[in-house]
């Protein structure tokens, strides 16, 4: 993970969708759980992201992570 910041000290990154995923999954180890978990205490747009996939189903999540992955 970038640690880059921003002028408040705050990281200036956000979580990619693989991070999410394996987030919301159960599948990152517990050091990058508990990254992702530090970037969304800094976070509200990727807590929202978060929320946001935990509320899709399997199958549209996979959708969606694979039309963003299209697009970068």
């Amino acid at each position: 993970m970038d640690n880059s910041n921003n002028i408040n000290g705050k990281s200036s990154r956000s979580l990619t969708p693989e991070e999410i995923k394996g987030y919301v999954e159960g599948t990152l180890s517990a050091e990058e759980k508990r990254r992702v978990e530090e970037l969304l205490v800094d976070s509200p747009m990727d807590a929202e992201a978060v929320e946001g996939y935990e509320m899709l189903s399997p199958e549209a999540a996979e959708r969606l992570v694979a039309d963003i992955n299209k697009d970068i």
